[in-house]
């Protein structure tokens, strides 16, 4: 009994090469999208924690006796001491914001700080905006939420305290960095 061997001809290794080849092609397209997957869903469970941590600084924020409501506190001094500012010495302020601006403005928080609680509350809005910093500036926060929540809070905060952390920095180095860093961020001024 002479078998006969069948010997593949060129066509049949040629098709079984092709088949290799695609199924090659196909595992590695599958790798990729195993990969492209665990990116999306990498990024996903980062955006997740972003604003999960976000949320929990608003919370911070909103507590009763939190940095909100020492904020409330600082905004009805300051709205009650500049009521009493003449109206010639606003003027002259808005005419020189570098130079009598600042000084009404050293001026102003003079005579806020001389209420018992209120440089407590000074300090306190501004451990919580170096802490929002912290968390914007290590991408743990969402910048854009943080920004629309707090962007108008910290620049108002700032128009009246921004020499006070200018002055109180020149004995503590780096006190109240944070805190104009973040100004820079949400408003784009360098």
């Amino acid at each position: 009994d002479d078998e006969e061997i069948e010997v593949p001809s060129s066509t049949d290794d040629r098709m079984q090469k092709r088949i290799r080849e695609a199924l090659s092609y196909t595992a590695a397209l599958a790798a990729l999208a195993g990969i492209g997957l665990g990116i999306f869903e990498y990024l996903q469970r980062k955006d997740l924690a972003r604003a999960r941590q976000t949320m929990q600084q608003i919370e911070f924020w909103d507590e009763q006796a939190g940095p909100r409501e020492s904020y409330r506190m600082l905004s009805r001094k300051v709205a009650s001491v500049f009521a009493s500012v003449p109206d010639s010495e606003v003027a002259a302020a808005r005419l020189d914001p570098e130079g009598i601006g600042v000084q009404l403005r050293e001026k102003i928080v003079e005579i806020v700080f001389r209420e018992d609680g209120m440089e407590d509350a000074f300090d306190d809005v501004v451990y919580f905006f170096s802490r929002l910093s912290l968390c914007v500036e290590a991408q743990l926060c969402d910048e854009t939420a943080s920004k629309v929540f707090f962007e108008d809070t910290l620049v108002s905060f700032l128009d009246t305290f921004e020499v006070e952390i200018a002055r109180q920095a020149e004995s503590a180095t780096g006190f109240g960095k944070a805190v104009l860093c973040l100004e820079q961020r949400f408003t784009g001024n360098a």
